[in-house]
């Protein structure tokens, strides 16, 4: 069965409509498929890939988020490509010689659309330049955005929060905090966002906090121990449970993208052997 596809540019639901599949993608636009390997390998990242070159293939402006998501999807196909060219067949020699194949036009694909989106004035563009070639122009251009009203989604806030992340803890938090009650262009909240929240937290003494977005992160798959933090929570098994209602509570709102920062400030708790916690914190994880 085909799935369904709602199209949701921001807050407001304009279309529903049938998503072809693979195969109707493939029949009707048989060079979103072309030079892809048709093997076992790699079907994940092979699949994310055409469907997002589909969805690339049916806009008609600058692609914005899409083209970041496509650059993304190459780069996850490349690079499992490069791990599935190297495995060695002893009687399949044409399908290694295909994998082979398969991750050059890969090299290749990439480095044509990084070179058809080299000059877009998109943040999300500019971010992806700057962090994948050091571009100090993107950057300017990226940062000329802020305060303008452009960092208008969770995605975009989560890109500027990555800039400001090895320079200024208090506003990468505020960033995050802020981009969680925005729209998403996703489907999906990257969960490092929520352990970094917990991270940065942690180093800034506020153990409630940290406590707070540490079971969130544990709520999105994230292998992160909250028993450290309950020495600093003096061990309160009953605001412990409130936090744990709280964080229930904090994540469902997230989900259903009616999140306010209001309903995550918590009074800091006092500051307590503070050598200790620079030690045990680890440094914030961004996605890029």
């Amino acid at each position: 069965m085909k799935k369904l596809l709602c199209l949701v540019p921001l807050t407001l639901l304009v279309a529903c409509k049938s998503e072809p599949s693979l195969q109707e993608i493939c029949t009707d636009y048989p060079a979103l498929c072309a030079r892809l390997n048709t093997d076992g390998w790699c079907r994940n990242e092979r699949s994310e890939l055409i469907r997002q070159r589909y969805d690339v293939s049916q806009l008609t402006a600058d692609p914005g988020y899409q083209g970041y998501r496509l650059l993304l999807d190459t780069e996850a196909y490349r690079d499992c490509m490069a791990k599935a060219s190297g495995v060695v067949h002893k009687n399949l020699k044409e399908r290694q010689s295909a994998r082979g194949e398969a991750y050059i036009e890969s090299l290749k694909d990439l480095k044509a659309l990084q070179e058809q989106y080299k000059g877009s004035q998109d943040p999300h563009l500019l971010y992806y330049r700057f962090t994948r070639f050091e571009d100090e122009h993107a950057l300017k251009l990226f940062l000329l955005l802020e305060g303008t009203g452009a960092f208008n989604t969770l995605e975009l806030k989560t890109m500027l929060a990555g800039y400001y992340a090895k320079s200024d803890r208090e506003k990468t938090f505020r960033l995050l905090i802020e981009g969680l009650a925005l729209p998403r262009e996703s489907s999906t909240i990257n969960p490092e966002i929520f352990q970094t929240l917990a991270t940065l937290s942690m180093q800034s003494f506020r153990y409630q906090d940290a406590y707070l977005w540490t079971r969130i992160a544990q709520r999105h798959g994230v292998a992160i121990d909250p028993r450290n933090l309950e020495q600093y929570l003096k061990n309160d098994e009953k605001r412990m449970t409130e936090l744990d209602a709280l964080a229930e509570g904090v994540d469902e709102a997230i989900s259903e993208n009616r999140f306010d920062p209001k309903m995550a400030e918590l009074d800091p708790q006092p500051g307590q052997d503070k050598a200790r916690v620079s030690s045990a914190a680890q440094s914030s994880a961004l996605p890029n």
